[in-house]
């Protein structure tokens, strides 16, 4: 069964029947929408305003009483600064607000909904029974809600199907993720349409099967939260240390890769199945003197993962689509890249045909390594040999040393095996490649 944005994409533009006006109108294109509606003018209200303002929309918001003007012209003056350090969109400008305390015009040339007043269930459902019927039928109306459903919210709402929920991470003028899941009522179409806009406005839509209390990101939140007041009520650790080990440990590296995609590439699993050690044989001792977890068979085992994923996106278009994105495979060797790169090119050939995803790309997979993967051998790997296979582009120099996995002279063995490289290939292997996969500006 297709999830409700797939099932619907392709029918985003389809005739929708206007009950109001009693026509045929087809949605707007998400990319073709100018004027936008923000429902309220509090924190999040306010910081919907300064987004949609940022990427250069027109922006009518609505206030509950005309003294909110001053305090979201107050929050919009902080977040442009941030805004304009970021990079304003073109055409965008402050002066593509206005503001009133009338509901009926703030909606009335509207092309999308931003509803963000206060958490309160009957105010939310009135406030939709009469959006339902002041907002163009073709339009789709999102509201911001941090914990109620959109079920609930659309209880009352004559036109219901084009109503999402559309969860912010707070400011909205910052944070990338939008948590978007409709109601029993929604329509797919309205899903879809809504995912598609916020993607065009720069946003990351993350589209729901199903209504959760807490969405997915606080649910994660909450779940950290409760584990640092425990670990404080038990006296483990203080809040100092607990703050202190997000911001410095995995903090960082959430901001790249979450916490399934942290596991699934550092491992967490052995190597290997131990069955393969049920040979008859004495067990060897392991490479690092300590658990069983590094042996020659093991070793063999260890870029199947990196191999299998970075074909994956390379054949699904996304180093395509992303041309200035670098990779660094890091402490998996580099002995199996050349073969690597010539069974991607072999099953590109085999599978063209019959692949659209294949058909899409611009270069061959072995062109999208060398432009863009990044590789450090291990000392006991063959340096010079590896780049002769796939030029000096792709080795980059990396060592544990003084750790026995860094071996006891990886230089040597590094310098050994590029004995009759040019400086050109040592400059790239040592330095250069290191600074094109860190996006260093250093000459």
């Amino acid at each position: 069964t297709p999830t409700p944005e797939r099932a619907a994409r392709e029918t985003v533009r389809a005739p929708i029947d206007n009950k109001l006006r009693g026509t045929v109108m087809a949605r707007k294109h998400p990319r073709e929408v100018r004027r936008v509606a923000c429902i309220g003018a509090g924190p999040i209200g306010g910081g919907w305003t300064a987004h949609f303002l940022a990427r250069g929309y027109d922006v009518t918001t609505y206030l509950y009483d005309a003294a909110e003007e001053a305090s979201l012209h107050r929050l919009i003056d902080v977040a442009w600064t941030s805004l304009e350090a970021i990079g304003l969109a073109d055409g965008a400008s402050r002066d593509r607000l206005r503001c009133t305390t009338d509901l009926a015009e703030a909606v009335a040339e509207a092309e999308f909904v931003q509803e963000s007043v206060p958490e309160d269930l009957a105010l939310k459902q009135a406030v939709y029974a009469e959006l339902g019927t002041l907002v163009a039928a073709d339009v789709v109306i999102a509201s911001s809600t941090s914990g109620l459903s959109m079920s609930e919210i659309q209880a009352h709402c004559p036109t219901p199907e084009r109503t999402v929920v559309a969860h912010p991470f707070n400011p909205p003028y910052l944070m990338a993720l939008v948590e978007i899941v409709g109601g029993e009522k929604t329509s797919p179409e309205a899903i879809a349409w809504a995912a598609d806009f916020y993607r065009v406005g720069g946003k990351a839509p993350l589209v729901m099967e199903k209504e959760v209390p807490g969405f997915v990101a606080t649910r994660l939140q909450e779940a950290l939260w409760r584990e640092a007041l425990h670990m404080v009520a038990a006296g483990e650790a203080t809040v100092e240390q607990i703050d202190m080990a997000v911001v410095n440990g995995p903090g960082p590296r959430w901001a790249f890769m979450g916490p399934c995609m942290t596991f699934h590439v550092g491992g967490g699993e052995p190597l290997i199945d131990k069955t393969y050690f049920l040979n008859g044989l004495p067990i060897p001792p392991d490479f690092h003197g300590g658990a069983e977890n590094f042996r020659s068979v093991d070793y063999m085992a260890i870029p199947g993962p990196p191999m299998q994923t970075l074909a994956t996106m390379i054949f699904d278009g996304v180093l395509d689509r992303f041309g200035e994105l670098r990779i660094g495979v890091i402490e998996q060797g580099a002995i199996w890249v050349p073969s690597w790169m010539r069974q991607m090119d072999a099953a590109f050939e085999a599978f063209r045909r019959h692949e659209e995803r294949l058909q899409n790309l611009s270069l061959r997979p072995s062109e999208y390594v060398t432009r863009q993967i990044r590789a450090t051998p291990y000392p006991t790997e063959d340096v010079g040999w590896i780049t002769d296979q796939v030029g000096h582009d792709i080795c980059l120099f990396s060592s544990d040393y003084p750790h026995v996995e860094g071996g006891r002279k990886p230089i040597e063995r590094f310098e050994a095996s590029l004995d009759d490289a040019s400086e050109s290939v040592r400059d790239a292997f040592y330095c250069n490649n290191f600074l094109d996969l860190m996006g260093s500006q250093a000459p």
